[in-house]
């Protein structure tokens, strides 16, 4: 059989994958929050299989003779340094169906490392996922995919019930869970269930009977990561269509309590200043958080009264990255603000 090629162009980086004999299916999902690279073009051999896929972009899952080498090129927006990096050989299969994902950045010099150490360079992600069919019409195969690189590890629960999956590191596709489609929120915590980070609606009621990728995407701290994405969470289907999960992350009564939240500076070297609008009086604690969820610092619930609220917190030797503010009522409101300790 005659060889062929399907060629990802994208930033200065080439990968090789062997692979064995038929036809298999495969999705690309360009993830990556390194603003250099604007768009990927597919091919197979002489043949364009998608002319531009840019950042946040998917394409629909694509035949391709699984007999193949698999070729991946990258390519820079402006003439760049070259990256390198290592790829194994993957062994595709007949009659499978994959999912491939560009995460990372190219230059890591010019980023937040990952909290917790792992490699953020660019890196080829390839999962082999269940063919759609073993899906219930009522139901979605949800897979979820950790792409952000300054943000920890994390657990996902269904909002008012139990952990849908725990500790999905970044650069990490979960299995699939099969999920009701009309189930609502996904809260996104740190792992260990300390520090909510956002909620996502994810209730995917005319879209059942088939496999959904939510992932993470952006970056938590811009200021320390070129002035890059926000982080957000988005969903890829089948065909290849991508839309942005909406943030619902509002706790019950608070932001009709507190509003207008400030930290100044932001950066902070020494001395974080707090202002907020109370607009009744109400009992709050405040709490300074590092990106793991541990407690650093933290004021005691006090009556605050209705108007201007103004304090403080100092620092004296923490390590330079990014922070959360967490202000909590009595009744289980909460609200919280990121801000970055710089040296």
């Amino acid at each position: 059989m005659e060889m062929k090629k399907i060629l990802l162009l994208f930033i200065v980086c080439c990968f090789a994958i062997t692979v064995n004999a038929g036809n298999s299916k495969i999705q690309f999902i360009n993830n990556s929050a390194d603003s250099s690279f604007i768009s990927a073009q597919v091919k197979i051999g002489d043949s364009v299989m998608v002319q531009s896929l840019g950042f946040r972009k998917a394409t629909a899952f694509l035949d391709f003779p699984y007999d193949s080498i698999l070729d991946i090129t990258f390519t820079p927006q402006f003439n760049a340094a070259n990256y390198t990096t290592t790829l194994d050989d993957f062994d595709f299969q007949p009659d499978s169906t994959y999912i491939c994902f560009l995460n990372g950045v190219g230059d890591i010099s010019k980023y937040d490392a990952n909290p917790e150490g792992l490699p953020i360079g660019l890196k080829i992600q390839i999962s082999t996922i269940p063919s759609p069919t073993t899906v219930n019409e009522d139901s979605i195969g949800l897979f979820v995919m950790h792409g952000t690189t300054d943000m920890p590890s994390v657990d996902m629960q269904n909002s008012g019930s139990g952990f849908i999956l725990k500790n999905l590191a970044f650069n990490s596709l979960s299995n699939r869970i099969d999920r009701e489609a009309t189930i609502g929120n996904i809260n996104v915590l740190s792992a260990g269930g300390s520090l909510l980070l956002s909620t996502f609606n994810t209730k995917f009621d005319t879209i059942g009977g088939q496999n959904v990728v939510i992932f993470f995407s952006g970056f938590l701290s811009t200021t320390a990561n070129q002035d890059g994405a926000n982080f957000s969470a988005f969903a890829a289907f089948q065909d290849g269509k991508v839309f942005e999960l909406r943030n619902v992350t509002s706790v019950k009564n608070l932001q009709s309590i507190v509003s207008e939240i400030k930290l100044f500076p932001n950066p902070v070297k020494n001395t974080l200043n707090i202002g907020f609008q109370v607009q009744k009086g109400t009992i709050l604690s405040m709490e300074i958080m590092d990106i793991g969820g541990r407690v650093i610092d933290s004021k005691p619930f006090t009556f605050i009264p209705s108007g201007k609220f103004r304090d403080s917190f100092d620092f004296n030797n923490l390590p330079s990255g990014l922070y959360f503010l967490k202000i909590s009522d009595n009744i289980g409101g909460i609200s919280t603000s990121k801000f970055m300790i710089s040296e």
